[in-house]
């Protein structure tokens, strides 16, 4: 099964080492595991399994949750880069990664990460 993480960035915060711990984990368990960014660099470790997929490399737009999500329409329509389910732990872009899940016809889990 190919499960993938979509995350604005791994720079560091509470949301990222949540993704990291998970994505290791359920690699460890056999699953093939995608982490997809949108900005930033990587803090947290993952196993050399856990593949990293940084959509920020060349944006198309200067707006994180436009570019976002037209790289992700523009990824996932390759049939081979759509994975089995995607979990989604970002804030604005989370909500519209719902319509690509529809799209595609993929699986979906939306996490809210907040901090008051």
């Amino acid at each position: 099964m190919k499960i993938d993480f979509l995350i604005n960035k791994m720079s560091g915060g509470g949301a990222e080492r949540v993704v990291s711990l998970v994505a290791n984990y359920l690699n460890q368990q056999g699953y093939e595991v995608r982490i997809i960014t949108f900005q930033g660099t990587d803090k947290y470790e993952l196993n050399k399994e856990v593949k990293r997929i940084k959509l920020h490399k060349h944006p198309f737009f200067q707006s994180v949750v436009i570019n976002g999500f037209f790289s992700l329409i523009y990824f996932y329509r390759k049939k081979s880069n759509r994975p089995d389910i995607i979990s989604s732990h970002i804030n604005l872009l989370g909500y519209l990664t719902i319509p690509i899940a529809k799209i595609y016809s993929l699986r979906i889990i939306v996490s809210e990460h907040i901090n008051h």
